[in-house]
C-alpha cells in the first residue's frame, strides 16, 4: 500500500496537467483508480493460491484439521480493494480539488 501511495504522489503533476486541459474529476479518478486496481488484482491472483497452499500445509500439521474456504481469500481481497479505492478517493480528491497552478508551480 505504501508503495502504491508513493507512486500516486508522483502523479500529482499528471492530475494537475489534466485539470488544466479540461478533464473532469471523474475522468481523473477513473484513470488513477483503474491503474491501482489492476495492480491489486494481479497481486491478489498471485497471493491467494500461495496463501491457500501455505495455510493448508500448516493447518494439516495439527491434530484437529480445519478447512480454509476459498471465499475467505476472496472476501479478504475484496476488502483490501475497498480499502485501496477509499484511500485513492480521499487522496485523489484532495489533490484534484487543489488549484492546479499550485501543483504545477511546486513541481
Amino acid at each position: 500500500m505504501e508503495g502504491l501511495m508513493s507512486k500516486y504522489n508522483g502523479r500529482q503533476w499528471f492530475s494537475g496537467i489534466r485539470r488544466v486541459f479540461g478533464a473532469t474529476v471523474t475522468q481523473i479518478m477513473n484513470l488513477l483508480s483503474k491503474e491501482f486496481l489492476v495492480v491489486l488484482m494481479i497481486a491478489g491472483l498471485i497471493a491467494a493460491p500461495v496463501a491457500y497452499y501455505a495455510a493448508d500445509r500448516w493447518l494439516n500439521d495439527f491434530s484437529y484439521h480445519v478447512e480454509m474456504p476459498w471465499r475467505l481469500y476472496g472476501i479478504t481481497i475484496f476488502g483490501i480493494g475497498l480499502l485501496t479505492v477509499g484511500i485513492i478517493c480521499v487522496q485523489g480528491l484532495k489533490t484534484i480539488l487543489t488549484n492546479p497552478t499550485k501543483i504545477l508551480r511546486s513541481e
